[in-house]
């Protein structure tokens, strides 16, 4: 969760993602995931995709 909060909070890897938005999230969230072994970023995803799907 640490990636996440320095993703979306304090300093985001890309300036596109800099405003607080519903994608900003998503993208702070999918770069954390980057760090994770393929078969747990699939499943990260997935969960975070339901997750997300109550707040769209």
């Amino acid at each position: 969760m640490r990636t996440v909060h320095q993703e979306y909070f304090e300093k985001p890897s890309y300036e596109e993602f800099s405003k607080p938005a519903y994608w900003s999230l998503k993208n702070a969230f999918a770069s954390a995931f980057k760090k994770l072994q393929p078969v747990a970023q699939f499943q990260a995803a997935a969960k975070l995709g339901k997750f997300l799907a109550a707040y769209n």
